[in-house]
Parts: structure tokens; C-alpha cells; sequence
């Protein structure tokens, strides 16, 4: 185990990856476990039995909860497992939704009591991806969260925008919210949370040394930007990297599977349409049927897919909702049972093409495409744009490239420009890439 490590926690896996690559990308040895049974697995643990375990930590290990629509006392409960069983860590990082989705406050205080600390820094913003935090208020571009599309998520609708109230919805910890460059006072109570405002990625950067010279830094809370911001006072060592991966992105066709109703993603998808790019969709009633994947409907799908993949070079694969969906596109059935016959879709695509890049949207889409793919671990390599990772997965079902991206993320011409970086890029010998 390296002397110092570090464990993030997040509650989707777009989002563990988005994280996980800020410290990657300088050098760090960094692996994420699609779930806490992967993590168990991987250190030789039972499947699912982290608690009282004491797990052997990576310089950074990184674990997906799967947390965000779980009820907030088995949010809570999951988190402080798995920061019980990497309690050989020296730093924490609970990784959030910038957009306040999720069971912020239950998480926030298991990991509080999980790791001992009496007040716990969380920096929310993320200035690059236009998410700023004013007065304890989020924003999103310029207006506070609960009044943009985020208040439309047909999964994880945002209703409230002031983070002190977000927060004490599931907790009952004081929160103290500390403005630009002002220290935070010291704590009237035993416990408490420090919400920092901050506009630009300047402003994570102070806040970052201000938590190491208060010596407030063994465990923190906020979204990819400020792990990146955190990553510089953290004395986390990089480390040797082997030789490029056998698998290249020149040449490779690049399979697109989307099963994000978010706005943001719908538009992309009808962008890449509308440029060309074929596009195939399948019924979320027929998805939600467990073992539809497999059938030979899907099988019949899943050749024309692999056929413009051979032909064109690209396709995009996802719900109906996703591709097809008006303004207001809805999700219906479970989003689990939908992601997972989805992932099967996918990987019948990739058997009957042969190697691929495969870009996913979404994080519940993520999820089904490492369980069908039977990836149990990823590597992070390198930020394409701002929220878009290019990962190296592996498992039992083998070795691939994977691109991920939160389905809120990424300008409307995101497609073409995966395409084309996929296109001109040789992924061998980059200077972010490490090996399982």
C-alpha cells in the first residue's frame, strides 16, 4: 500500500471516472471500482462484504456507490462501509453532483463519522462545466440550479438550490457557509460543514491551500474540480507508467450508447443524428424486460448496428428516449433493468464487430455497459473535454477503451468531436495512459 492514499467516494460512476481522472491525468496511479462488491472482490474480500474489512488502498482508489436514488439512511449506511473498510487511507473525498442531486447531506455525515473529522470542507462549484456557488446558492450557468432543466431530471429531480437546505434536509449538522477568501471561523459546534463559495477555478485552487495550512484536508467534499484542485496540495506521489496499451483508438469504430434523458445529452444525440451519424433505438418497454437483451430481436438490432459500425465507422445505440425523445421525454420502467439490457445490447454489438471505442452517456448507462461488457475495473487515462474521459476497462469479458461523460455534460457537437478525436488520435504511448 503506497504510504499515502486517498479514496473517493461517488455516487454514480460517470461521476467516480470524472473524478478519478483529475488525478490520473498527473501521473497518479488511480483505479475505479464500478461498485463496492468489485472493490471487495479486487482485494480479495467476499463479494459485498466490506464491512469490518480492512482493504489495502491504491495511491487513489476510486468506488462508484451507486447511492444517488437509494433511500438516504442506506445511502449513508453504504458510504460509511466503504470508508470503514479503506480505513487505511490518510485522505477522504465524497464526491457529489454538482448539480445537488443525490443524497448530499445523509453521505455528507456518514463520512464525517466514517473518517473522524469534526468539520468537513465541501467546495461544490465546478467553474469549468459553468457550476458556481454564491451565497450558499448553486448555479448553473448563471442561474441557481432548481430553476434550469435540472429541475426536470425525470430520475433525479433538483428542487432546492441553497446548500445549507439541501443539506439539512437529511442532516442535522450545523453548516457554515464561508465567502471568497475569508477564513472559516472557528466551529461554534462539535461537528460541522463548510460550504465555500467559489466563482473560478482560481478560487477551488485557494480554497485547496487554505484547507492544508488549517489542516483540514484528511477528508473533503465537492465535485470533479475541486479533486483536481485538491490534488495539488495533497501529497499524493505519481508513479512509473508502463508502455502504451495494445489497443489503439486509430482505426477503432466507436460505438455511442446512450440511455441519458437529460436534456443536455437528447440534444447531442439529436445533433449527431441530424449530422449523419446513424442512429438506432430500442423501446424502454422492451428494454425493461430482463432478458430482452439477449433475444434474438435484440440480436437482429444488435447485426444492423455492428453493420454501420463496419460500414461507417460510427453509430449511436440507445433508448428511444434518448434518441427519439421530445422536449419532455420521460423514462419509463426501471432505470436499472433498462441500463442493464441496454449493456447487453452494446456488448452483442461489440461481439459481432470485433474491438471498439465505446462511448457512454450517463452513469446508470455505465453501470449495465461494465456489467454486460464483464469489466470489473477501470482506469482513467486522459480528459478529452471538459466531463469526458477516455478510461481503459478490464475484467473477466477482457480489456477495452471506454469514453464516458455525465449526462448533463459536453457542448451539442460532443458526438463528431469524440468521433474525430477517435479518428486522429493514437492512444499508444500517451503520456496519461497506465496499464491495469
Amino acid at each position: 500500500m503506497p504510504e499515502t492514499s486517498l479514496l473517493i467516494l461517488a455516487d454514480d460512476l460517470t461521476g467516480a471516472l470524472d473524478s478519478g481522472v483529475q488525478f490520473a491525468k498527473k501521473g497518479i496511479v488511480v483505479r475505479v471500482y464500478p461498485s463496492p462488491e468489485a472493490a471487495a472482490e479486487a482485494a480479495g474480500e467476499n463479494a459485498g462484504e466490506l464491512a469490518g474489512t480492512d482493504i489495502p488502498c491504491e495511491t487513489v482508489s476510486v468506488i462508484n456507490t451507486s447511492t444517488r436514488r437509494l433511500k438516504p439512511e442506506e445511502a449513508a449506511r453504504v458510504t460509511a462501509a466503504c470508508a470503514a473498510a479503506f480505513n487505511r487511507c490518510a485522505y477522504f473525498y465524497k464526491k457529489t453532483d454538482s448539480c445537488l442531486r443525490g443524497n448530499i447531506g445523509a453521505e455528507l455525515e456518514a463520512l464525517m463519522k466514517a473518517s473522524g473529522v469534526k468539520r468537513l470542507p465541501f467546495a461544490p462549484a465546478y467553474p469549468a462545466l459553468g457550476r458556481t456557488t454564491e451565497g450558499g446558492v448553486q448555479y448553473l450557468d448563471g442561474k441557481p440550479v432548481h430553476e434550469t432543466s435540472m429541475a426536470q431530471d425525470p430520475l433525479n429531480p433538483v428542487t432546492e438550490s441553497y446548500i445549507p437546505a439541501v443539506i439539512g434536509k437529511q442532516s442535522a449538522i450545523p453548516v457554515q457557509v464561508v465567502p471568497p477568501g475569508a477564513d472559516p471561523h472557528q466551529a461554534q459546534n462539535e461537528r460541522e460543514i463548510l460550504v465555500f463559495d467559489c466563482k473560478t477555478s482560481g478560487g477551488l485552487r485557494a480554497i485547496a491551500a487554505l484547507l492544508k495550512d488549517q489542516d483540514l484536508i484528511k477528508a473533503a467534499a465537492g465535485c470533479a474540480g475541486f479533486a483536481e484542485a485538491l490534488m495539488e496540495v495533497l501529497p499524493l506521489k505519481a508513479e512509473h507508467r508502463e508502455e502504451g496499451t495494445e489497443n489503439a483508438l486509430k482505426g477503432l469504430p466507436l460505438l455511442v450508447v446512450s440511455g441519458s434523458v437529460h436534456p443536455v445529452s437528447r440534444e447531442q444525440i439529436r445533433a449527431a443524428l441530424d449530422s449523419g451519424i446513424p442512429g438506432l433505438a430500442a423501446e424502454a418497454e422492451k428494454l425493461g424486460r430482463k432478458g430482452w437483451g439477449s433475444s434474438a430481436e435484440a440480436a437482429a438490432l444488435a447485426e444492423e448496428c455492428a453493420g454501420f459500425l463496419r460500414d461507417r465507422g460510427v453509430c449511436v445505440l440507445g433508448t428511444a428516449a434518448a434518441l427519439e425523445g421530445g422536449k419532455e421525454a420521460a423514462c419509463d420502467g426501471d432505470a436499472g433493468t433498462i441500463a442493464g439490457e441496454l449493456g447487453k445490447l452494446a456488448a452483442a454489438t461489440a461481439g459481432k464487430c470485433g474491438p471498439l471505442v465505446t462511448a457512454v452517456f450517463g452513469g446508470d448507462t455505465l453501470s449495465g455497459v461494465m456489467e454486460a461488457y464483464e469489466y470489473s475495473r477501470i482506469v482513467p487515462e486522459k480528459e478529452l473535454f471538459p466531463g469526458v474521459v477516455l478510461a481503459e476497462a478490464a475484467g473477466p469479458g477482457g480489456r477495452g477503451l471506454i469514453i464516458t461523460k455525465a449526462g448533463s455534460f459536453g457542448t451539442k457537437d460532443l458526438v463528431p468531436r469524440i468521433a474525430e478525436y477517435c479518428k486522429n488520435h493514437e492512444n499508444r504511448g500517451d503520456e496519461n495512459h497506465v496499464r491495469l
